[in-house]
């Protein structure tokens, strides 16, 4: 197939989970709408626990929130620019940006936009001032793959 048109290798960090972290995640997977004093309830820990530990999970981008919507039935464009210059493709991409793996130079960014002009704007913008050679992957449909079971 060729050479790899874009190589990068995320930062990784080994996080020790803690018990109750676990317990929060997996009702989450669940139930992502739930309230702190539901989870507390169901998983037996304080409110006031489920709500720091909540917090710091989506503040650390250890935990995000991603829609699993058929694509087929809207009309949202989901596209991803694959980027050796992530930095200046972030500041032209954020208004749209809903998910980014990265390793502080090369990645992707995900994103979503209402019209496909509108993914032909953003695609212009970062050619012509971050990254002329970036690629692009216009989404059609995306499966969201867990280790927990839902």
């Amino acid at each position: 197939m060729g050479d790899y048109s874009l190589k990068y290798f995320p930062k990784q960090e080994i996080i020790e989970s803690k018990p109750y972290d676990l317990q929060i995640v997996k009702y989450l997977v669940r139930n992502p709408r739930a309230q702190a004093a539901e989870i507390a309830q169901e998983t037996g820990l304080t409110q006031k626990l489920v709500e720091k530990r909540t917090k710091i999970l989506l503040e650390k981008g250890i935990v995000k929130l991603i829609p699993i919507i058929d694509l087929k039935k809207t009309d949202i464009v989901m596209f991803s620019i694959f980027s050796r210059r992530v930095a200046e493709t972030r500041k032209i991409l954020d208004s749209c940006k809903i998910l980014e793996i990265n390793d502080g130079q090369a990645g992707i960014i995900g994103c979503i936009t209402d019209k496909i002009e509108n993914v032909r704007k953003y695609i212009e913008a970062v050619r012509n001032v971050a990254d002329k050679e970036a690629d692009v992957m216009v989404i059609y449909d995306y499966q969201i793959n867990t280790s927990f079971s839902l």
